[in-house]
């Protein structure tokens, strides 16, 4: 006997034991021994089958994952990307980061940047909103606003984001650029006959001017929020 089915008995063996198990006990506290051993049987049963259940190629679910190439589909690079914006009374404004290296260096920006392996993408933005702005927020007070996969959206290549949003008290949360930011500061969002303007200081900026997409996935953060609308 080949080595597989031996181990596929001795599976067997101990999900069989188990339900022995199963039925006595459940045979002690109602005592209706024949419907807990018909429930056992048809879970070994199913078990067993599934262990064994192979492809077209003549394949178990184990034998084929010991094969697959995970380099066979070209794969988009994922990131995050965060609108942070800030309400008190009359005053909205958004967190934007100048990026400090290529592409669009010096171009005004939603902080943001790629996953790591083996995190989950709310906290892939997390992350960097707190290595590129200092502001640290739970990933779980993120909301999802939409996940951008334009095809040129980004000049390095084929990339996804997921991009997310939060309100913030501006009193409570104090931006300082650091890692590939160059600087960072809050911009007054401006409504003024069907569009809007940014404001900071002596910059001012239209959504169009902002690196990459984040036009898009700021125009639709500002809906979520109800102040894109005049």
């Amino acid at each position: 006997m080949e080595e597989k089915q031996v181990l596929r008995v001795e599976k067997g063996c101990i999900l069989l034991a188990a339900a022995n198990i199963f039925i006595f006990l459940y045979m002690f506290v109602t005592g209706r021994a024949g419907d807990a051993e018909f429930m056992a049987v048809q879970f070994v049963r199913k078990e067993t089958w599934m262990s064994g259940l192979k492809d077209k190629n003549g394949l178990t679910e184990e034998e084929y994952l010991k094969t697959y190439d995970a380099d066979a589909w070209k794969k988009p690079s994922l990131t995050a990307d965060i609108c942070i914006i800030s309400k008190k009374g009359d005053d909205e404004r958004i967190l934007l980061i100048r990026r400090g290296n290529h592409p669009c260096l010096g171009k005004w920006a939603l902080p943001g940047g790629f996953s790591e392996e083996g995190e989950r993408i709310e906290e892939t933005a997390a992350r960097e909103l707190l290595e590129e702005t200092g502001i640290e927020l739970p990933a779980d007070e993120l909301a999802l606003v939409g996940i951008y996969s334009k095809p040129g959206r980004d000049p390095r290549g084929w990339t996804v984001s997921a991009a997310y949003l939060a309100v913030v008290d501006p009193d409570r949360v104090k931006p300082v650029a650091a890692d590939d930011a160059a600087d960072a500061g809050w911009f007054s969002i401006i409504k003024k006959d069907g569009s809007v303007k940014l404001r900071k200081e002596d910059i001012e900026l239209g959504l169009d001017d902002l690196a990459f997409d984040h036009n898009d996935i700021m125009g639709d953060a500002l809906k979520k929020t109800g102040i894109g609308k005049n």
